[in-house]
């Protein structure tokens, strides 16, 4: 965890020390991300991917492909992590807030990057996603997918 800190201080303080290892750093980032099984450390991985976006924005722009694939990071992360349905879900008046922690983190980094990448890039990506997740048979997703309608 210590370890990401540092990366993650050193993307919003001083990206220009990795000017041409951009890509490797991405890469290093997105493996924490996807394959940590630590969430806190977890967390530090997409908040350097994030941090990357918004830092060279021009760099990540050029990156068509790795856009989305941060999005589906932090989506996956919100699935796999969202709690199982207890009494409050089964009231009538369903309250699609939540207080877990890495949900709201993974809400804010979502907001992060459309606010980096402007909605008229950002949106088409996230709705693919959602309107993927809506149609899917699994609880999860369609809770996910609601999380991020509203």
């Amino acid at each position: 965890e210590e370890a990401m800190d540092g990366y993650l201080d050193l993307i919003d303080n001083n990206i220009r020390m990795f000017k041409g290892g951009i890509k490797e750093i991405y890469a290093f980032c997105k493996g924490i991300a996807e394959n940590e099984p630590a969430l806190n450390v977890k967390k530090k991985g997409i908040e350097c991917l994030v941090s990357l976006v918004e830092n060279r924005t021009n760099f990540v722009k050029s990156m068509k492909k790795e856009n989305p694939e941060i999005f589906e990071i932090i989506l996956k992360t919100m699935i796999l992590n969202i709690r199982e349905p207890d009494e409050e879900w089964t009231k009538p008046k369903i309250d699609v807030k939540t207080d877990d922690e890495i949900i709201l983190f993974c809400i804010d980094m979502l907001n992060r990057l459309i606010e980096t990448l402007g909605e008229i890039e950002a949106l088409p990506i996230i709705s693919k996603n959602v309107k993927t997740l809506v149609k899917s048979g699994d609880w999860k997703q369609r809770a996910i997918a609601l999380i991020c309608y509203s």
